[in-house]
């Protein structure tokens, strides 16, 4: 399952509240304010020695009770 590089939190593809594509690689996200986050600083996020951010391991952060990937209420970034 995708992990939303800003935040760590998995991301399944098919219920992403938003993507974007960076250096020929696609970016899963659970909210928009991950996902303009992204946008703003790639660089940030992604390096050379990381694996593709569809297969790094998740980041421990638990997803908060009061939303889910399809609302994106749990980033605001």
């Amino acid at each position: 399952m995708p992990i939303d590089p800003v935040c760590g939190m998995s991301v399944h593809a098919l219920f992403a509240v938003a993507e974007y594509e960076y250096q020929g690689r696609r970016f899963f996200f659970c909210s928009r304010s991950c996902r303009d986050a992204f946008v703003r600083a790639p660089q940030r996020y992604v390096s050379a020695e990381e694996p593709p951010a569809m297969t790094r391991p998740p980041r421990a952060r638990p997803h908060p009770e009061d939303s889910s990937p399809t609302t994106g209420g749990c980033c605001l970034v």
